[in-house]
């Protein structure tokens, strides 16, 4: 039997946290989380943020004709939720939020416009809109889980494609109206397959 300073120790430790699931964060509906994460400054904005996708293109009213993408990060992040942290790429989310920086650039703004889009407006594409997207460390969001579908080729033997779901947080900066955001998904994460 053991004794002494290290069963002391070992009696003290902290139990081990388990991980909430996606599928277990479905039974709370919609609910506040914020998140953590290595904190980058955006150099659009110069907020600190665990999240950023940027993009420019050129816009028609509200509807971008053409994008492309200035930058999206990757480093994984955790959500902290009322049922406890989740790490989760950022593949796994789905962001409605409000631009976080939006300014369109004419040719003759071109010097004061990102790198990319100083040489897009070059080559003669004009005005170029630039929005970037940011998730704030500690800031407050709604959050509820989604379930998407996709299929894969069918089993050996089988004529039916196999049917899957993928679960995936989505997240507002503005409350969940009727189980559904009341902003449109971000442009970078529009015309998602699998």
């Amino acid at each position: 039997m053991l004794s002494g300073p290290l069963v002391a120790l070992l009696a003290t430790a902290a139990p081990e946290v388990k991980m909430p699931t996606l599928e277990q964060l479905e039974q709370l509906g919609s609910f506040e989380v914020t998140f953590e994460g290595e904190a980058m400054e955006s150099f659009l904005s110069g907020r600190r943020c665990v999240f950023i996708d940027w993009l420019y293109g050129e816009r028609s009213g509200s509807e971008w004709v053409s994008s492309t993408s200035g930058f999206t990060s990757d480093r994984p992040l955790s959500a902290v939720t009322p049922k406890g942290k989740i790490e989760l790429r950022p593949n796994r989310l789905r962001l409605f939020l409000a631009p976080s920086f939006s300014k369109s650039f004419a040719a003759q703004e071109a010097s004061s416009a990102p790198g990319p889009v100083r040489e897009a407006l070059a080559e003669g594409n004009s005005p170029l809109t630039v929005e970037e997207y940011c998730l704030e460390p500690s800031k407050r969001y709604h959050a509820r889980v989604q379930f998407e579908s996709y299929q894969l080729p069918p089993r050996p033997g089988s004529k039916s494609p196999e049917q899957r779901k993928n679960a995936v947080l989505a997240v507002s900066d503005q409350p969940f109206k009727d189980g559904k955001p009341q902003r449109p998904l971000i442009p970078g994460q529009r015309g998602i397959t699998y």
